[in-house]
């Protein structure tokens, strides 16, 4: 794989304080969209690419800068020294807050500190942190606007909006954007500290708990984030500022990323992240989606993704290494994990008419299928899906 994609839909779990979710491709959900269930979504007349609440917007290579950000604060003690490890550092951060933590007095000096600086921005995370495509789209303006009017309190006018769990679909991602007026940012890059800082021994992340962390990284998050930014070339990195394991080890990932030659830069930099400013993310092939085998440019979220020869002709399908289901995201195609003739499972589209039933995909024939299981738990099924002619 040339560029595959990085963080992808890191699903909700209740219990679990962050912005990603425990799951296995095959057993969960996660940021940005739903996991495949085996039925058939409705017909949708129009392709969308630009729902997700996870993507960066902005395709690698990203010319060597990094943007910081952090989620689900303010915390009165956590988010402090973070604010001094940055300070101290000299770089620049964005802060997506939640209403309900703003709300406490104890954090309002924390949020006035950050507010005086101009390394710093303060950005919309919603009130309290719920999965909005389980709202209503009014419950979803409330959960905005009513943060958004707490923070013109204190001298702030969000530009930036981050969804839960990036999980969001074109309704919601439309209201947010069009309606309110309200930038979505993704990210690149997903550092897991929720995961190495609360999900078992302090600083280990097993694919058990977290299955996006590869096991040469599981008790090394400086070098997973490392990882990800050096194969992106730069990118917005995604933390939380409720960690004390965050703060304690932020100073060293600003030197190992300095060290490796990366400088950083914020959100609002249009030279760095112009799409993102832009509201229009860039428009790359999804799961079972078409691609370009020679640029592997596929959906740059779901960090294992690649563009695999569908044909002898020189088509390409972006899938993805499953057991049991696969990503879903709103504006494409339902997707299936497809048991593969090396006896393991890819993700690919079932053949649905937003796919054309499969003639919009080059070098697929659509097909029944078997679900490729695996260790997933999930049900046996057999679905009509775009089955790439190499495989």
């Amino acid at each position: 794989m040339l560029i595959g994609s990085l963080v992808a839909c890191l699903f909700p779990v209740v219990g679990t304080k962050g912005d990603t979710a425990s799951t296995t491709v095959g057993s969960g959900s996660g940021h940005g969209g739903s996991v495949g269930t085996g039925t058939v979504s409705p017909e949708v007349e129009e392709r969308r690419w630009d729902c997700s609440g996870m993507t960066g917007a902005d395709p690698a290579p990203l010319g060597g800068r990094v943007a910081l950000s952090f989620d689900d604060g303010p915390d009165a003690d956590v988010t402090p020294r973070i604010v001094d490890t940055l300070r101290r550092n000299g770089v620049p951060a964005t802060f997506f807050v939640l209403g309900e933590r703003l709300s406490d007095p104890d954090t309002w000096p924390v949020v006035d500190d950050i507010v005086s600086d101009p390394l710093f921005d303060v950005a919309n995370h919603s009130w309290s942190h719920p999965d909005l495509t389980g709202l209503s789209l009014a419950d979803v303006e409330a959960e905005v606007v009513d943060t958004t009017d707490l923070l013109a309190t204190f001298g702030v006018t969000p530009t930036f909006f981050r969804f839960p769990y990036g999980s969001t679909d074109c309704a919601r991602r439309d209201l947010v954007a069009d309606e309110l007026g309200l930038r979505v940012a993704g990210w690149q890059v997903d550092s897991a500290d929720w995961c190495y800082a609360a999900m078992g021994a302090e600083g280990v992340c097993t694919r058990e708990d977290y299955w996006r962390v590869p096991e040469a990284y599981e008790a090394d998050m400086r070098g997973w984030i490392v990882e990800q930014v050096v194969r992106f070339d730069g990118g917005v990195v995604l933390f939380h500022d409720i960690h004390d394991y965050t703060a304690d080890s932020l100073d060293d990932v600003i030197a190992d990323l300095r060290d490796r030659g990366f400088t950083f830069t914020s959100l609002d930099d249009l030279t760095a992240f112009p799409l993102l400013n832009a509201g229009t993310p860039a428009d790359l092939p999804y799961l079972g989606e078409p691609c370009d085998p020679s640029a592997d440019a596929c959906w740059q979220v779901e960090f294992e993704a690649w563009c695999d020869p569908a044909s002898d002709a020189g088509d390409g399908v972006c899938t993805l290494a499953c057991e049991g289901l696969c990503p879903d995201r709103d504006g494409a195609a339902t997707t299936f994990c497809a048991t593969v003739p090396s006896d393991a499972g890819q993700c690919t589209s079932r053949a649905e008419g937003i796919n054309q039933w499969c003639d919009a995909v080059p070098g697929t024939e659509a097909a029944w299928t078997e679900r490729f299981v695996g260790a997933s738990g999930e049900d046996d099924a057999t679905v009509e899906a775009c089955i790439p002619e190499a495989w």
